[in-house]
């Protein structure tokens, strides 16, 4: 009976402790995913590395993060939009592979012990991450001119309905108000008069 007992805690605890390792494991996976929460990270490391290039490496990869994910929501969202993305889908696959190995460039800075050697290579990494978050911004107003070019082409028409809709209603609501007040209604266009 007690061993009965025993190994019923037993095999709960078990449960509960594959259950909690299976909880811990979601988890990570959904942190390592979540490309927010990477870009608090970076800007938590940012805030608290010690002033210097060391900081500014860390500031530099929150830029190139910001600018390549921002690039990439982008071109999603007018993909799912229905907007004509053309060869932005791909244009924004190799920035995310550029930006990949700039950032893999800028982890390695980060961890440069020699002050003098950072210093020398820094400008020419910050130069980097600048024209990276130049096309990653052209990439964005690319996507942006998509939509809005589209959203153009559907406003005229919609506009021509809208009116012709407006004065119909407006038509037919002084026909009704003619009818209610008595009076008699005018013959409508194209019907003979006594027809």
């Amino acid at each position: 009976m007690l061993e009965g007992l025993l190994l019923t805690v037993l095999a709960g605890f078990l449960v509960s402790g594959l259950l909690v390792l299976l909880a811990v494991w979601r988890a990570v996976r959904w942190v390592r995913r979540s490309a927010r929460l990477r870009q608090r990270v970076r800007t938590a490391q940012a805030l608290v590395a010690p002033p210097g290039p060391r900081r500014e490496v860390a500031w530099l990869r929150r830029e190139l993060a910001a600018a390549t994910r921002a690039a990439t929501e982008a071109v999603a969202l007018v993909r799912n939009a229905g907007g004509v993305v053309g060869e932005l889908p791909g244009l924004a696959r190799r920035l995310g592979r550029v930006a990949g190995t700039l950032d893999a460039e800028l982890r390695l800075l980060a961890g440069e012990p020699d002050p003098a050697e950072l210093a020398r290579v820094l400008p020419a990494a910050r130069v980097r991450v600048a024209d990276a978050a130049r096309v990653a911004r052209s990439i964005r107003r690319a996507s942006a001119a998509a939509l809005g070019a589209e959203a153009a082409a559907e406003i005229a028409p919609l506009q021509a309905e809208v009116a012709r809709e407006v004065a119909a209603l407006d038509a037919g609501i002084d026909r009704l108000l003619d009818l209610a007040a008595g009076a008699d209604p005018a013959p409508r266009p194209g019907l003979a008069a006594g027809a």
